[in-house]
């Protein structure tokens, strides 16, 4: 099925003369890269970015300019160590601020810049944090996913 999808919006976007990108993980964290990479290479050579968020920091994805990775922050204890790997691999992070006003200009050593303005992280940095602020039940969110 997402074959068959992503082929439909490689079609409508030459149409329109817009590049395609594509992030197949929603609230999951799928190794798309294991499963479908021939098929992520094939729509890549069309024109496809692909990129995704991912708290796996230690995903070895064979060509980063096919599918680009954002590493997903969080502060809680659990993931120490995974924030520590995208760290030291230089990964782009994203981190969610509770409010807008609270987005510092550099975080963990890593310069900031908005992730709000669009979704496509790949055309950020890597090494860069990617400030987003929560919105709707996030701003509630005390996990540590939300920071203050």
């Amino acid at each position: 099925m997402i074959q068959t999808e992503v082929r439909a919006h490689v079609k409508y976007c030459a149409k329109h003369e817009y590049e395609a990108a594509c992030r197949p993980n929603g609230t999951s964290d799928i190794r798309w890269e294991l499963y479908m990479w021939d098929f992520m290479v094939e729509m890549h050579k069309l024109g496809v970015q692909w990129y995704d968020y991912t708290k796996l920091a230690n995903r070895l994805v064979p060509d980063e300019n096919v599918y680009d990775l954002t590493f997903s922050y969080s502060g809680v204890d659990t993931y120490k160590k995974s924030v520590d790997t995208a760290r030291a691999l230089g990964m782009r992070m994203a981190v969610v601020w509770r409010y807008q006003t609270s987005i510092p200009k550099t975080f963990m050593g890593m310069d900031v810049v908005s992730g709000d303005d669009d979704d496509l992280t790949y055309l950020s940095p890597r090494g860069v944090v990617r400030a987003l602020y929560a919105k709707g039940k996030a701003v509630r969110d005390t996990s540590g996913f939300v920071l203050n």
